[in-house]
């Protein structure tokens, strides 16, 4: 687990990311191959990185935002977003590789 309330969770092309907290904001930024994801929370911590060695993802990051009452996790892609399939559950983030988009 990279902190105590967040829990992300991966096989080669799929991510599990759960938290107590809820997602209010997703974006993707295409140049970087970044999916952006903002949860409303106020909460401190160091930013952590946490490395995934696996074909589809590179690696995760998740820094706070204290002030603006939020933290974010951005997901390192190893291809574009588009390629990526992102549903939501309660407070389960699943990314994705949708090997149709090869």
């Amino acid at each position: 687990d990279i902190l105590p309330f967040l829990n992300i969770t991966y096989s080669n092309d799929k991510m599990e990311i759960s938290s107590k907290y809820e997602v209010f904001r997703k974006f993707t930024i295409d140049k970087n191959n970044k999916i952006v994801l903002d949860y409303h929370a106020k909460t401190f911590f160091q930013t952590k990185k946490q490395t995934s060695d696996t074909e589809y993802f590179q690696r995760v990051i998740v820094g706070n935002h204290l002030k603006e009452k939020y933290f974010r996790v951005v997901i390192v892609l190893k291809d574009k977003p588009n390629k990526y399939k992102v549903t939501y559950t309660d407070n389960l983030v699943t990314v994705e590789f949708d090997k149709n988009m090869i």
